[in-house]
């Protein structure tokens, strides 16, 4: 028995090696299964989305579209994979990842290029992309908006607007829900329906629930979150150093400056920042200070910045060559931190990336005129115009007079004049513009079913050699000598993959 354990020891190896590549098989096809596909021929328009807040995560060097997809999959914060398409031998020529959200609200941008492909996030998508149809052509649901995420300190008063919230006739109730529990939190209505003052903050993460409803009873609803820094945290958003980063744009930013107490802007290179970086003076402001007051409740000491030893780093640290961590944004600002010096190898390589995601050539027409309207963040009521593509025509709307996006207009003519000629071919972003990926959600199960069928058989075939041993084991020593070289051959000539 002991020699046929070793006779069929390659045909074990073999059904084990079989096993294994079928289930990273299937671990690959689970994971690009939960990608749509966007439409061909549309690049990221990069310079517009990272002024909004979209983050480049890095650019790995393949040159499969799976596999870029599967590098996506590998990051916690990537829900977009881009790459420009190459040749058939290496079908694509290079890969980018992004996140594409800003504290809840997607900043990403896309215009016709020929030549790329992308791939979304299907959760993403149908969280922050799709529209669902309305029981009517004329009554479509409400889109519940709560803003963005807020990032605040102990004791400051947050109020919550929904104000951003959208509906073709009129949305007839705002609630608002605190999903978490925290019994110290105070919740108060405003003399404005879609509002909630929320006061008694303590450190944590709180998620509330936004719902709406429309005239018709349709609603939608959307989940805000309202982190409330610990001292530590606070020292990473509001004590880390002003960092430009590795990449060489040029952004409009805002950080906390310790020393004079007060928000200053800067620009930022466009990759790999700290938690110290905020889009606007605003956010900066909610972020490390108290609500009306000038008075800075962080002291001046500069932030200790040390690498942690002895647990697994999370996706929002920094991994050092030793297995270290150091927390967000602290590699690549020209002080190494980790004791090996690895945070500050290789930081060329993300201004490399990130030159050529912004070198290449687009329409900026197409990206203005073919932006979703945006009312902006502020409550102002500016009259505005916008271009609708699938209209061919311009629209008035009322500007809030901070943030949006650049397709706005001053008048009607300079509207029709500058987006003349676009239309909905120009739109990436759409209902129904990303489809299923091509890998089926049931293939995981079809995948699982074959590898049963080959299971059984390996295990037949088995079965088959060793009763063949002990038949062969009963003949005479000579004719048994010769029935071990017949088996020897047998199982190292025939197919173990072929039925029996």
């Amino acid at each position: 028995m002991i020699l046929f354990i070793r006779r069929g020891a390659p045909a074990l190896f073999f059904l084990l090696a079989l096993v294994t590549s079928s289930l990273s098989q299937e671990t690959g096809q689970t994971c690009f299964s939960k990608f749509k596909t966007g439409k061909e021929d549309f690049v990221l328009v990069t310079e517009e989305s990272v002024k909004e807040g979209a983050t480049f995560l890095y650019s790995p060097a393949l040159t499969q579209e799976r596999d870029c997809v599967a590098a996506c999959c590998k990051d916690p914060k990537c829900n977009l994979a881009f790459m420009q398409r190459g040749d058939e031998e290496n079908p694509i020529q290079s890969c980018f990842l992004f996140d594409c959200l800003y504290k809840n609200k997607y900043v990403c941008h896309f215009v016709t290029k020929k030549g790329f492909t992308s791939y979304i996030l299907g959760s993403m998508y149908e969280s922050y992309l799709s529209v669902k149809p309305g029981p009517t052509q004329v009554d479509n649901p409400p889109k519940a908006n709560a803003g963005f995420d807020l990032v605040v300190q102990p004791g400051e008063k947050v109020k919550l607007s929904g104000h951003n919230s959208k509906d073709d006739h009129k949305i007839k109730d705002f609630k608002w829900e605190m999903l978490t529990d925290f019994p110290s939190a105070v919740l108060e209505k405003t003399t404005f329906p879609d509002e909630l003052l929320v006061s008694d903050l303590t450190p944590g993460k709180y998620k509330f629930k936004l719902t709406v409803t429309d005239s018709s009873d349709q609603t939608d609803s959307t989940i805000l979150t309202v982190l409330v820094l610990t001292p530590e945290e606070s020292e990473h958003h509001c004590k880390a150093p002003k960092k430009i980063g590795p990449c060489r744009g040029s952004f409009p930013r805002w950080h906390f400056n310790a020393a004079s107490q007060k928000c200053e802007n800067f620009l930022f290179g466009g990759c790999r920042e700290n938690l110290n970086n905020y889009l606007t003076e605003k956010e900066c402001n909610t972020t490390c200070s108290i609500l009306g007051s000038t008075r800075l409740i962080l002291p001046t000491k500069p932030v200790s910045i040390t690498e942690k030893c002895g647990n697994p780093c999370s996706s929002d640290q920094f991994t050092c060559a030793n297995d270290c961590c150091l927390e967000k944004g602290y590699d690549c600002d020209g002080i190494p931190q980790c004791a090996d010096g690895s945070d500050e190898k290789n930081c060329d390589k993300w201004g490399r990336s990130f030159e050529n995601l912004i070198n290449i050539p687009i329409e900026e027409k197409k990206a203005r005129c073919t932006d979703v309207v945006d009312t902006g963040d502020c409550l102002e009521s500016q009259t505005k115009w916008y271009y609708d593509p699938s209209k061919l025509d311009c629209f008035r709307f009322n500007y809030g007079g901070c943030g949006g996006n650049d397709n706005k207009f001053d008048s009607q003519d300079a509207c029709k004049k500058i987006c003349e000629g676009i239309t909905v071919k120009d739109v990436v972003i759409r209902p129904g513009m990303f489809e299923k990926s091509t890998a089926e959600s049931n293939l995981g199960t079809i995948i699982a079913v074959c590898l049963g069928v080959l299971i059984v058989v390996m295990l037949f075939v088995l079965g088959y050699c060793c009763w063949k041993y002990r038949n062969n084991s009963k003949k005479s020593g000579s004719v048994q000598a010769k029935s071990w070289n017949d088996n020897e051959n047998h199982v190292y000539r025939d197919d173990p993959s072929k039925p029996v």
